[in-house]
């Protein structure tokens, strides 16, 4: 009987938040095929609001790497706000964090991009004076505030910029450089499938960000 309950408990838990992952997905722009937002067409920040603060927490709780527990809550508001400001998914930024950086907050690669977003400080300074974001020098990346705020303000950039282009080329630009993205279309024989596997990672990372909540959910009660 008590596995029983078990079952039917586990049920309820899944089948309600189908409803409101379903409900919140209803609430996308229907002329976005890929679901972060990246048209103009509707101006009301709440119906971008794909997951709520909580459910971003857990992310950020489960998988941030050197960064205060007791912040990740603040972090989550951070990034829910700065994903309504510019009309964008919060699960297609989460899903951008988890394949520039995997969530480490100090982490440079090789060729001098830093932290979550792994920006250039080159980029961040541009999106600073563009946006009016305070922003010293390269070791303000490191901040994960800063670095989400430059970063969501520069897929903004880029979404406006290829604005009537697929998706992909927003995306090639962020993991390329516009300029050599421009470079590349300007070829007579390119064709954009150096980037496929990066732009792969960032649609599909975006599903299994909308029902992270569920998925872990799932891990507790199975004893995971």
């Amino acid at each position: 009987m008590k596995w029983f309950q078990r079952i039917f408990t586990w049920t309820a838990v899944v089948a309600a938040s189908a409803f409101v992952w379903q409900s919140s997905l209803s609430s996308l722009d229907p002329n976005d095929d890929y679901g972060f937002a990246m048209t103009r067409t509707n101006p009301d920040p709440e119906l971008i609001q794909m997951m709520p603060a909580k459910e971003i927490e857990k992310v950020l709780a489960d998988h941030l790497d050197l960064f205060p527990r007791s912040k990740v809550p603040s972090l989550s508001r951070h990034l829910l706000a700065l994903a309504r400001q510019h009309r964008m998914d919060p699960a297609f930024i989460l899903s951008v964090i988890q394949t520039e950086s995997t969530f480490r907050v100090k982490v440079e690669s090789y060729a001098g991009a830093i932290g979550l977003m792994q920006l250039m400080p080159a980029t961040a300074s541009a999106m600073a004076r563009r946006n009016g974001i305070p922003y010293k020098n390269s070791r303000s990346l490191h901040d994960p505030y800063t670095n989400l705020s430059l970063g969501v303000a520069y897929l903004a950039y880029l979404r406006d910029r290829y604005r009537g282009d697929s998706p992909y080329y927003q995306m090639a630009a962020y993991n390329l450089g516009p300029a050599r993205l421009n470079e590349l279309r300007a070829q007579k024989s390119f064709r954009p499938v150096g980037t496929q596997d990066y732009y792969l990672k960032i649609k599909k990372g975006m599903t299994r960000m909308r029902i992270y909540g569920v998925q872990a959910e799932r891990r507790e009660f199975a004893g995971v």
